[in-house]
């Protein structure tokens, strides 16, 4: 009859299509697997994104606690940078001020050493007046003493003289007071012969013995040694 080709080609589309179905199911039985396989990866997945989620956050907090860090040690180094000028300030300072004594020191130095130069020529000097000085008392004290002997022996030499000088001189008087003796009573004798008083012929024979030493010089004197 002339419905049974397409009959059995609808019978053959039906069987391609069962055919498919059972393909697509047959098919379908991994992908159902990898389905489920997708969908436990996916929610690890998740629990990956939270876990990075609060990773990122933990972060994110790590990033501004350390920019505020960094803000903070941006203020230190500031501040550090301020004290590191001030201490180079006055580092410099400092190294002027030492330039300042060393040039100070070694001027006090050469001025010192030429102190102690002249002291050397000083105390050269006075140690050469010294040994001069030294040698005129030696001189001195020996021409002192041989002018003290011959002094000395002067001396006695004079003691001596005016010793025996002294004996002339008593002896000189013991004659004049034999002669004054003498004198007087010759006188008396001649005033009483010829009547004057004694006090006149006392007076005239001092005046004669006066007359007598006047002529004969002065009488010696002693001197100290």
């Amino acid at each position: 009859s002339s419905y049974e080709p397409p009959l059995q080609e609808q019978a053959a589309q039906l069987r391609a299509v069962a055919d498919t179905m059972v393909a697509l199911e047959n098919s379908a039985v991994p992908q159902r697997r990898c389905l489920h396989a997708l969908r436990e990866e996916c929610q690890e997945l998740s629990v990956l994104v939270d876990s990075f989620r609060g990773e990122v956050l933990d972060s994110q907090d790590a990033c501004r606690q350390a920019e505020e860090r960094a803000h903070e040690s941006n203020k230190e180094e500031q501040a550090l940078q301020l004290c590191h000028d001030d201490a180079e300030r006055l580092a410099s300072l400092l190294r002027g001020a030492a330039g300042e004594q060393f040039d100070r020191a070694e001027s006090l130095r050469a001025a010192a050493e030429q102190q102690l130069l002249g002291a050397q020529a000083v105390c050269d000097g006075l140690e050469h007046s010294e040994i001069h000085w030294e040698a005129g008392v030696r001189r001195v004290f020996v021409e002192e003493q041989a002018l003290h002997d011959s002094t000395t022996a002067r001396a006695q030499t004079l003691r001596r003289e005016i010793h025996m000088e002294e004996q002339q001189l008593a002896a000189q008087s013991a004659e004049s007071a034999a002669w004054r003796e003498r004198a007087l009573r010759s006188e008396s004798t001649l005033c009483q012969q010829r009547g004057t008083s004694v006090a006149m012929g006392l007076r005239q024979l001092a005046e004669k013995c006066a007359q007598q030493v006047k002529s004969a010089g002065p009488p010696l004197t002693t001197s100290a040694a």
